[in-house]
């Protein structure tokens, strides 16, 4: 071996060409990678919105430009303006001259006039003196006639050459009036011209020059588009807003407006996407809203990933399957598997709003949001589920403490198998012969559950201690009362299922059941006592007390009662099968014991108790206390999966099964829970005690919308305090009470803030429906309005609508009274005694402007009560009340304009007289004196008025 000889391990020639091949390879992927970048989908869509942009701004301009058809004319008008302008000085020259020539005149024609009228009076004098002592007159009277015509003549002189002057001078003004318009005219839409053209030579390439067009051309290329490019990315960095990336908190970065190029403009409305205006800009993304895009980006309300630039890499998501392919056809959709916040579907967009409006009831803006969270606390799915949003609220379903004194055995067992056989919406759900407990065997347990569940509840059962036991009552009267006194805020009455979209107005009006066949259902002496005092039966029913009297409690019973499902009746209830109950009972006691000590546990039991074990089993199996109170389970906890954060659960939590048909996505999991509760069971074997059990609640499409947008708020995240909606006093008082308004369901009467009301149409006439409670923060005194609540009064005596007595203690009270102030901006707790004004005349003042001669008022209002002299349907309250009642600076506001607090009030707006309106001979024999002095003066006139109601009755 040549120990010279150099030792290698590889060809030099050989390594030369990979060498070589390998850069080509590189150099080419190089190039690709750049290429691929320069065609990345976010180019194309800016380069679209140009054009967009571009055709919009033209049209734009060719609007400005056909009303500039009128250019010339405009110009020619002020020429001929300046010119008129111009003539007009020179005549102004000489109209000073003659002015100033006329103003000495009239100075000696107006010294003379006052001499010859201080003359004229001596005259005047000498003339009555001589007629009072019987003397000829007659050359005292020539004198007279002289003296007055020269002063006459002197007068009219001066107001001849004043008349002069105001002419010309208000020739002069018109004449630089028409000029200014003109001109300002011009230059609008010169302005208008020059802002469309600077936006176009900075966007059109035929409005550019060739260096602005080639330098634009230069800097878009590959590598060079780091200086200022016409196509780049558009980001938002939100910093107290944050994300978790790679176990780092970072502020959040949006570049979903690099393709949503239009989002946040006006006049993209019908623009296709991504380029369309967000909808309700007044609320959203613009500067002046409540929610700035500068500030809130795109991703803290939609969700999605922020920083990709791509449709699939942004986590867009399909509301379902067959939206995904069309995605994946149009777009190349692919799922963003590993990014935890995907965006929501348009459809559940609303679901990012319960991040920092969590503790609001009702929530601007996301209707459907509101109306998920509506339907959520009218199901009562906190009792079975933790909701931490609910934490403390009762029971919503009935008292069955004392079911023996209201229902039969019967009606019971009919019911709990199958609620909607009797009311065909009733909210009760159904939990029985459900997809999974279909089958036979699984139907013959129920029937014996079932069966145990009504033996436990009856057997349990302990006296109401009812009052009384009712009187005769007369039905037609209790109709009457049914859709008079204010039943109907709460109640429908709808034999027949009605096709129509569920609204949060139309759930104000579902707040109680039904009240279709209650004669099927209730015994009389239970529904007497019941409407005399629901919280006697049920301490925690939200129904309240309308203080009937004996009889009208008793018409309206007879009225109910009339109403009866015949159909409903003449199910058959199945006979007690002995050896399934001792089956069923077995099965229960061998989870804990060997089979053969739970025969003998079950053999040694009599038949009642076989029944009280599986009834109480299968009360605890089903969940029946987490709505309604039962014996022997005020501590049962609630038996449902936690849903307080459930929109943050990884979709790989949630229990597809054989499920194919729907999208792997929370939302779809949760739509087909709610509208099938059982349908993850399908095709797996399970014992009957471990197959699901969630409740059927028969929700209709867009109420299955409602919930799931609920839902997927219920979130687990971070939201800085700064970005949390109510978080000032205010704000947790407006929260706070309204959640009590919305549990009672004021708004099924009253209309607050805008919404509600929902007794009107039933009423007919708005006049006598319950008052519109807008402005009632600052509208009524806050110890007049706790009285109120505590006690009601009468204030109006034709309205027949009650205002019920409800169960809440003084700290709710408080907290509804608060509400009311903090929405209106007038949290005044106490305030003095307003005093009234002890000017001459003030009361007088007041006092005819409300009298029959102007106001009127006693024809609608009561006087100290004295009835009103119009219709019945037009009656209002008593002034006499005021004082104690409202405030006086509301009062003013109210006289002032009352369609602006009330659109549609029958109170017209005050009269109060002009100062032409006093000034006709004889106008202080009609006027008061104090009231000719405040004519015009609209503040001053309110206020005496104001201060004569004030006074009313004292």
């Amino acid at each position: 071996m040549d120990l010279q000889k150099e030792e290698r391990y590889y060809r030099p020639d050989g390594l030369h060409r990979i060498f070589a091949i390998s850069s080509l390879l590189f150099l080419l992927a190089l190039v690709a990678m750049f290429g691929d970048d320069y065609v990345r989908e976010w180019r194309g869509h800016q380069r679209e919105f140009r054009r967009l942009d571009i055709d919009k701004t033209r049209a734009s301009l060719d609007q400005i430009e056909v009303d500039l058809v009128l250019k010339e004319l405009l110009e020619t008008r002020k020429r001929a303006a300046e010119d008129t302008l111009a003539r007009a000085r020179k005549r102004e020259e000489r109209l000073v001259a003659a002015i100033t020539a006329a103003e000495g005149d009239f100075y000696g024609a107006n010294i003379s006039y006052m001499g010859a009228n201080a003359d004229l009076e001596a005259v005047r004098y000498q003339l009555e003196l001589a007629r009072s002592t019987g003397e000829d007159a007659r050359r005292n009277l020539a004198r007279f006639d002289r003296q007055e015509a020269l002063t006459q003549s002197l007068k009219a002189k001066a107001e001849g050459w004043q008349t002069v002057v105001e002419e010309r001078t208000e020739e002069l003004a018109a004449l630089r009036v028409d000029v200014k318009a003109a001109e300002s005219e011009l230059s609008t839409l010169l302005q208008d011209v020059n802002i469309v053209e600077r936006n176009l030579s900075l966007i059109d390439p035929e409005r550019m020059s060739r260096g602005n067009r080639l330098a634009g051309a230069i800097r878009d290329l590959p590598i060079l588009d780091f200086m200022a490019p016409s196509l780049k990315v558009n980001q938002i960095v939100v910093k107290d807003i944050r994300d978790n990336v790679n176990f780092a908190s970072v502020p959040k970065v949006d570049r979903c407006t690099s393709c949503h190029l239009g989002i946040d403009k006006v006049g993209y409305e019908e623009a296709p996407q991504p380029y369309t205006t967000h909808p309700n800009l007044d609320l959203f993304l613009a500067s002046s809203s409540a929610h700035p895009i500068d500030e809130f980006g795109c991703t803290s309300c939609h969700n999605g990933r922020g920083r990709g630039t791509s449709f699939s890499s942004a986590g867009h998501m399909p509301v379902d399957l067959e939206q995904a392919e069309a995605w994946e056809e149009e777009h190349g959709w692919e799922e963003l598997h590993y990014w935890d916040e995907k965006m929501y579907p348009a459809t559940y967009s609303e679901a990012g709003c319960l991040k920092c409006h969590y503790q609001e009831a009702t929530i601007k803006g996301a209707e459907k949001l509101s109306l998920g969270l509506t339907i959520v606390e009218k199901a009562a799915c906190f009792g079975c589920h933790q909701l931490d949003r609910y934490a403390g609220w009762k029971r919503r379903g009935p008292n069955l403490a004392h079911v023996e004194d209201k229902l039969a055995r019967d009606f019971a067992y009919k019911w709990i198998r199958n609620p909607r056989t009797f009311r065909h919406n009733a909210w009760m759900p159904n939990f029985f012969a459900q997809t999974n407990t279909a089958d036979p065997a699984s139907i013959r347990r129920t029937e014996n559950e079932i069966h145990a569940i009504v033996h436990y509840l009856f057997s349990h059962s302990t006296p109401a201690g009812f009052a009384s036991r009712g009187r005769v009552g007369n039905p037609a009267r209790g109709e009457e009362l049914v859709a008079s006194v204010g039943c109907l805020g709460c109640h429908v009455v709808e034999p027949e299922p009605l096709i129509v979209e569920t609204t949060l107005d139309r759930m104000f009006r579902r707040q109680g059941p039904n009240l279709i066949g209650l004669g099927s259902k209730v015994t009389p002496r239970w529904l007497f006592n019941w409407l005399k005092d629901p919280t006697a039966y049920n301490p925690y029913s939200r129904m309240p007390n309308l203080r009937l009297s004996d009889q009208e409690a008793a018409d309206i019973t007879a009225h109910l009662l009339r109403g009866r499902n015949t159909e409903f009746e003449q199910l058959d209830v199945p006979p007690l099968d002995t050896e399934e109950l001792e089956a069923i009972a077995v099965g229960w006691l061998a989870k804990q014991h060997t089979e053969e000590a739970a025969w003998n546990q079950v053999n040694a039991m009599s038949p009642d108790e076989k029944l009280d074990y599986v009834g109480r089993r299968s009360i605890l199996h089903y969940g029946c206390f987490s709505c309604h109170n039962i014996p022997g389970f005020e501590d049962a906890r609630p038996i449902g999966t936690p849903l307080t954060y459930e929109g943050s659960k990884p979709v790989h939590n949630l229990d597809f099964g054989s499920i194919h048909e729907i999208g792997h996505t929370n939302y779809n999991w949760f739509e087909a829970k709610l509208t099938n509760p059982r349908i993850f069971d399908r095709d797996k074997v399970k014992p009957y005690d471990e197959k699901l059990r969630m409740p059927n609640f028969n929700f209709a499409p867009d109420e299955v919308e409602a919930v799931v947008t609920a839902l997927l708020g219920m979130v687990k995240v971070d939201v800085a305090t700064a970005k949390l909606a109510h978080q000032d006093v205010a704000g947790r008082m407006v929260d706070k009470g309204r959640t009590i308004v919305k549990n009672y369901n004021c708004q099924g009467c009253h209309i607050i803030a805008g919404e509600g009301g929902a007794i009107i149409p039933v009423i007919g006439d708005p006049g006598l429906a319950p008052p519109n409670l807008n402005t009632e923060g600052a509208k009524v005194q806050p110890g007049w309005l706790f009285d109120f609540f505590k006690g009601p009064t009468t204030i109006r005596p034709n309205l027949r609508v009650r205002m019920p007595t409800y169960a809440l203690d003084d700290e709710q009270w408080n907290d509804i009274i608060h509400f009311f102030q903090y929405a209106d901006g007038a949290p005044q707790t106490f305030a003095g005694k307003h005093l009234v004004s002890d000017g001459p005349g003030d009361r007088e003042a007041g006092e005819f402007l409300a009298s029959k001669e102007i106001g009127d008022c006693g024809k609608c209002h009561l006087l100290a009560g004295q009835e009103p002299t119009g219709a019945l349907a037009d009656w209002a309250p008593d002034l006499a009340l005021t004082k104690h009642r409202l405030r006086p600076q509301w009062v003013v506001r109210w006289l002032r304009d009352p369609q602006a607090i009330v659109p549609g009030t029958r109170m017209p707006q005050v009269y109060l007289p002009t100062r032409d309106d006093v000034s006709f001979e004889g106008a202080e024999d009609y006027f008061p004196s104090a009231l000719i002095r405040m004519a015009g003066d609209n503040p001053a006139m309110l206020a005496a008025l104001r201060d004569y109601i004030y006074t009313i009755g004292e």
